[in-house]
């Protein structure tokens, strides 16, 4: 199945142009593009970055200082180690949770198969039942 629509291609990979928002967060952008007036998500976006551009260059130059820098180095500002520290753990809470979710709904999946067997199986008795039912009264 071949998917049409345009990528943007990414360090990461080609990634599609489309993006999937939680209801929270597109209940705000949605208000945020009533309140900026304009009709289309591209130029709220736009916005965005341009407003946030201090921000954005602040992250460009932490990214940077942390590839000049050896992670087995001791040197320098403990907090960017906290802060490092404790990105670690989240990605490390968040691979476990993605875990446990794909092992759920494996299990759901599993369950909804046997689910469906079930029912196919009683169709098929109730299918047969009726065939019998047929032959019975074409006797008479």
């Amino acid at each position: 199945k071949k998917d049409r629509h345009s990528k943007i291609y990414t360090s990461q990979g080609p990634r599609d142009r489309r993006v999937r928002l939680s209801i929270g967060i597109a209940r705000k952008f949605f208000d945020l593009q009533e309140m900026l007036g304009v009709d289309k998500p591209s130029k709220t976006l736009d916005w965005l970055l341009t407003k946030s551009k201090s921000a954005i260059k602040e992250l460009v130059q932490k990214k940077q200082k942390k590839g000049e820098s050896r992670p087995d180095s001791k040197e320098g500002g403990g907090e960017e180690e906290d802060e490092e520290e404790e990105e670690e753990e989240s990605r490390k809470k968040k691979c476990t949770n993605n875990t446990i979710a794909k092992e759920s709904r494996a299990k759901a999946r599993a369950r909804a198969r046997e689910r469906t067997r079930e029912k196919m199986c009683i169709k098929n008795m109730n299918v047969a039942s009726g065939i019998n039912q047929l032959q019975f009264l074409q006797l008479f």
